[in-house]
């Protein structure tokens, strides 16, 4: 038995061929230069990881043969559809998006009154602002594992969710003065 799913986030297919103990499969898509994309299938109650696509004669190509014992031990049986996502970006900008109701913080050190912060961030490469009647709020994305870039105002950050990201938010007079957000309501994207 042969069946067929659309990748669209590759504008690809996956091809699957039953051959009775198993299930011989073919995952194939366009190289758009992104990154590393894994594919997943999904089935009865369950999904399950196929691989990662590798480049392959200009195209993104996995082959795998999986026995149908495997498939049905993670629910996965009969295969009903399957997806591709980006696991790994080559570009640093990849998956930045601005925040909603924020925009890039364009020569951010021009906008900040201490020397210190100033140098710090003439190197910045993603910040956010959003304008507020007292000043301006600043959002930088935090992840635990990477140096904070902005590390001489890190004490008066707040942490936050802005859509799926974590950010550490600081304050702003309009004169670029820092500010502690104190008693603020909570930042909302």
């Amino acid at each position: 038995m042969e069946s067929e799913f659309t990748l669209q986030e590759l504008q690809g297919k996956l091809f699957c061929r039953n051959d009775g103990q198993r299930c011989h499969l073919c995952a194939e898509g366009r190289d758009d230069g992104r990154g590393l994309y894994k594919v997943y299938l999904h089935g009865g109650q369950g999904s399950m990881l196929m691989g990662t696509l590798m480049p392959e004669q200009g195209m993104l190509r996995l082959r795998r043969s999986i026995s149908i014992a495997e498939l049905k031990r993670k629910n996965c049986w009969p295969i009903a559809d399957a997806h591709a996502e980006l696991a790994f970006s080559f570009s640093e900008d990849e998956g930045n998006a601005v925040p909603e109701g924020w925009q890039r913080a364009e020569h951010l050190a021009d906008m900040l009154q201490d020397e210190i912060l100033r140098k710090s961030a003439a190197e910045l490469k993603e910040a956010f602002i959003r304008w507020e009647e007292t000043g301006f709020l600043l959002a930088m994305p935090y992840e635990e594992r990477k140096p904070f870039p902005l590390t001489p105002l890190f004490c008066l950050g707040t942490f936050c969710r802005l859509g799926e990201r974590g950010y550490i938010v600081f304050c702003f007079d309009r004169s670029g003065v820092p500010r502690i957000l104190g008693h603020r309501k909570k930042v909302r994207a």
